[in-house]
């Protein structure tokens, strides 16, 4: 599975820079998913199997055929990923909104979407057929769990990506201002525009059919909110950087913690404590946990701290 991680990795930094995001820009965002503490204790703890971290590479392999318009690669990604993972099938909407974006409503019923359509719900239904008898209740398992624990699915929610959910907005927040709309990427734009979307359906799945403290399921949305992430980062480059010179000793142990962190997260899933109970190693996970939750909050807050006092430079405005 280690060698899967490090595939979508490689693919991410393809996929960015596909999207014309340079390469320090590319480096940065893959370095973010792949060393975020939340993600890489769930990977540690065996929260994400194989199928899901195939899930994802097919996931990138289809955004990059849908970037490059190479329908039929795109169309192969898109069924392996559902029949590797059905939530997989948001490279379908990704496919069906950039249709949308370039030709209007003529777009969604041409032909070609037409004929897409018809080969996901062929998939689809042919994983029903496949996988008919579950032997548990979907909504139950997921819903109900959620609703009757939903603190700690919040908390859940937050801990998947934590700073990186507000760096996102305040990525969005560009796109809709039209910041720099008529000099970016043709397909990054269509994918700045259909994130929030991406992200909102990823997550009603997740909260309605999976247990979202597993957060796999909703870490299907990482391509969609890093490209978010790096337009804000990209546009404010030099401003980040003033920034990042100034209080480099302060970055560097925060960083430094951050890394840490996401080391023990990784090693604790794999170590074997002698003598030690269940009750005791599950002890040890909730206190880990707790650990990436404070420090994805100190993240967040320090962004905040930087966005407010940043947005009254008027240069930073500009």
């Amino acid at each position: 599975m280690l060698i899967l991680h490090i595939a979508a990795s490689c693919l991410l930094y393809i996929f960015l820079r596909v999207l014309n995001f340079d390469r320090r820009l590319s480096l940065i965002g893959t370095g973010l998913v792949a060393a975020l503490p939340g993600n890489m204790f769930a990977y540690a703890a065996l929260v994400f199997t194989r199928n899901d971290m195939l899930a994802y590479n097919l996931i990138l392999l289809g955004l990059i055929s849908i970037a490059k318009e190479k329908l039929y690669w795109f169309l192969l990604f898109g069924i392996l990923g559902l029949l590797t993972r059905e939530p997989a099938g948001m490279l379908f909407f990704q496919y069906f909104a950039n249709q949308y974006y370039l030709k209007g409503l003529k777009g969604i019923i041409s032909r070609k979407s037409f004929l897409t359509a018809l080969v996901v719900l062929c998939t689809v239904i042919t994983v029903r057929i496949i996988y008919h008898e579950e032997p548990f209740d979907r909504v139950e398992a997921g819903l109900y769990f959620n609703i009757s624990n939903l603190t700690e699915s919040i908390v859940f929610i937050f801990i998947t990506f934590g700073p990186l959910w507000f760096i996102g907005i305040s990525g969005y927040r560009l796109v809709i201002s039209g910041t720099d709309a008529n000099e970016i990427n043709e397909h990054r734009y269509f994918i700045l525009k259909s994130a929030p979307f991406m992200i909102v359906i990823t997550l009603i799945s997740a909260f309605l059919l999976a247990h979202v403290r597993e957060i796999r399921v909703l870490h299907i949305s990482f391509p969609w909110l890093m490209v978010l992430c790096l337009q804000l980062i990209e546009v404010h480059w030099r401003c980040m950087g003033d920034f990042v010179g100034e209080n480099r000793k302060a970055i560097a142990t925060g960083g430094g913690i951050v890394l840490g962190a996401a080391a023990v997260s990784l090693l604790s899933g794999h170590l074997y404590i002698p003598g030690w109970t269940g009750d005791e190693i599950s002890f040890l996970e909730s206190y880990l946990w707790s650990s990436v939750l404070i420090i994805e909050i100190a993240g967040s807050f320090l962004f905040f701290w930087w966005y407010r006092w940043k947005r009254f430079d008027p240069e930073f405005a500009r």
